[in-house]
């Protein structure tokens, strides 16, 4: 749509009255138009303003803003045309007012980018193949499970032993040399036949480089704790079928006396039993380092059997890191004191059904080679009634009741074992 100024329409009006007076008798002087401003105007001239201002209001784009006529339009006809309605108004981006009778061009926007090519990215088609595969391992871990469960039960099964008592080393024997320079040796032995051994016995024989004989020695094992029935008495130097034992052999020999040494073993068969009482570690040992810079143990020790017993004592076992064997020691408990009646001589190594004692062991293993222990209790199973004790064991030599250490322990334990072994062989 083309506007056309209002200076302009006042114009062609005015000269359309012109034409008209001159029409009813004008003379031709008056063909001369007048202006709004009362002044005269060249048809001419009007002609060619008019075409002027044709050309020039053509050439106005619809969204151009005229400072001089924008002011000058007819309030009447701009109302109507912004009542019809509201919404035909709109502002375009790069500012100004856009007529609504005019249809307007709007440029689309661009909406943001969904981005569904990462929504389809998310659920991976390659996951449950994933899944598949790790099901498809868990199966053979299940086969491999169920190899290890049959594996324990063949390794857990106990051999089937049969037959005479069968003493056998467990490890290598270990030598070791006491401030003496003499020479000791320390083994483990178990049982490997189907009957129990007693008197269990290790005899040894050394051999200079030559193969000629330098000296023997032999020693007890110490064992379990059972009853020869045939003379009612007690020895742990019994090993029941599968039991383990331990031995130490003493020598007059120094290292250097001689190359070799075989060791082999023996044994007695008699019937046995359990005793009725039972001599127990109450507790944990305290270890400590005595002044010499050797391992003690100090404990308590109870008698948990019903029965009553006699010369109550525990042998300990000191092992190196390796597991060798480095020491053994013992000693008799601090008890309580009885009489045995058949050699009228008291004791103090009694512990009564239930009562308690105490222990210190001193060793020769330097603290500083400790690497673990175990114990062996010993004692003699007894009836004591009244503080006294009638007994066929109770004939065995006196020295079982002192508190010796060393050799002389070794020795007064030999003595007291041939004692009872030649008391057994007696009574057949």
């Amino acid at each position: 749509m083309i506007k056309t100024p209002k200076t302009h329409l006042s114009i062609i009006l005015s000269t359309a009255l012109l034409s008209a007076c001159g029409g009813s008798g004008g003379s031709s002087d008056q063909s001369d138009s007048v202006n709004s401003s009362g002044g005269i105007i060249n048809p001419s001239t009007l002609q060619d303003e008019e075409q002027a201002d044709t050309s020039s209001s053509s050439e106005t784009p619809v969204n151009s803003e005229a400072p001089d006529t924008v002011d000058d339009k007819p309030t009447d006809t701009a109302t109507p045309e912004s009542d019809a309605d509201d919404s035909t108004t709109s502002t375009p981006i790069g500012g100004g007012t856009v007529d609504s009778s005019e249809p307007v061009e709007e440029t689309p926007i661009a909406a943001p980018p969904t981005e569904p090519e990462y929504e389809e990215e998310v659920p991976t088609v390659e996951s449950p193949p994933e899944d598949n595969t790790s099901v498809e391992e868990d199966e053979p871990a299940e086969t491999d499970t169920s190899s290890v469960e049959e594996e324990p039960e063949e390794s857990t099964s106990e051999p089937v032993r049969s037959g005479p008592p069968s003493l056998e080393l467990v490890s290598d024997i270990t030598q070791s040399v006491d401030v003496l320079d003499s020479v000791h040796l320390y083994g483990e032995v178990q049982n490997n036949g189907g009957k129990t051994a007693v008197f269990g016995k290790v005899n040894c024989a050394f051999y200079k480089a030559d193969s000629s004989l330098v000296d023997t020695s032999f020693s007890y094992i110490i064992g379990s704790n059972l009853v020869l029935s045939r003379i009612d008495a007690t020895t742990n130097t019994a090993l029941r079928s599968g039991d383990k034992g331990v031995f130490e052999v003493w020598t007059n020999l120094a290292p250097w006396e001689f190359s070799t040494y075989e060791c082999r073993f023996s044994y007695d068969q008699t019937t046995t039993r359990e005793p009725g009482s039972e001599l127990i570690v109450d507790g944990n040992l305290t270890r400590q380092k005595d002044y010499r810079g050797d391992v003690r143990y100090l404990g308590k020790l109870k008698n948990k059997g019903e029965n009553g017993l006699i010369f109550g004592k525990l042998n300990v076992v000191t092992r190196s890191y390796t597991g060798a064997i480095i020491d053994i020691s013992s000693s008799y408990v601090d008890g309580e004191t009885v009489l045995i009646s058949s050699i009228d001589s008291n004791t103090d190594t009694a512990l009564r059904a239930g009562s308690t004692g105490t222990v210190s062991v001193y060793t020769s293993a330097p603290y500083g080679r400790y690497g673990s222990h175990e114990v062996y209790p010993e004692w003699s199973d007894e009836t004591i009634v009244d503080g006294v004790v009638r007994s066929a064991q109770s004939k065995a030599p006196t020295s079982l009741s002192a508190k010796e250490s060393g050799k002389a322990v070794f020795d007064a334990r030999t003595q007291a074992i041939e004692a009872l072994r030649a008391t057994l062989n007696a009574s057949e």
